[in-house]
């Protein structure tokens, strides 16, 4: 996993993102039954872990930065210190959902579907093209998805920021069974992701 270095303004308890919302209550919600197990991979300062306990699973999130466990606690949601690179869940998962880690993380997907294997895994990946952070110039290229963002006061500056195309979104094992693409465009910077849904062959 990718070393941490989350900005202290991510530390507040934001809401739940309301797309991600939308899907785990169409995808999710109409198929859960008492007991099941929802986790947040990179679950920041736990908007996402209180979110899957209030739709009714039972819920923690995973963090690599112990900052953000603090957090979590404060915030009044469970979460423990884990490295997705070498933590495993052995009981059977309903959900996984991680927004906003592949942006920082590489192989989550990957490592998600190896090490906890979720019935449903839902994430967002950001798109390679649609992101003016990809260009700054004083970027640095570390592979053909990878850039480290160099732009001083920027809150991605100093992070390695990874993209994707839609043909990388499929993850072995599991079925693709939605995926939107957004662009976010505020004149100054452009942000485009996609979300998608993924269940368990």
């Amino acid at each position: 996993m990718a070393k941490f270095n989350n900005p202290k303004k991510w530390t507040g308890m934001k809401y739940p993102d309301s797309e991600l919302v939308g899907l785990i209550m169409k995808y999710v919600r109409k198929d859960m039954k008492k007991g099941d197990i929802g986790i947040d991979i990179g679950c920041g300062p736990g908007r996402h872990v209180k979110l899957l306990e209030e739709v009714g699973l039972d819920s923690f999130g995973i963090d690599i930065d112990p900052l953000m466990i603090e957090t979590c606690k404060n915030n009044g949601v469970k979460a423990i210190i884990g490295d997705l690179n070498s933590y495993t869940y052995e009981d059977e998962v309903k959900v996984v959902t991680s927004w906003g880690l592949n942006m920082v993380t590489p192989n989550v997907a990957i490592n998600i579907a190896k090490n906890i294997n979720p019935e449903y895994l839902i994430m967002d990946w950001r798109s390679k093209g649609d992101n003016s952070c990809y260009s700054f110039s004083e970027n640095t290229i570390i592979n053909k998805n990878t850039v480290l963002i160099k732009k001083e006061n920027h809150v991605l500056d100093g992070l390695e920021y990874i993209f994707h195309n839609e043909d990388e979104l499929e993850i072995e094992g599991y079925d693709l069974i939605y995926c939107q693409k957004l662009v976010k465009d505020n004149g100054k910077e452009k942000h485009g992701w996609y979300q998608t849904v993924h269940k368990r062959k």
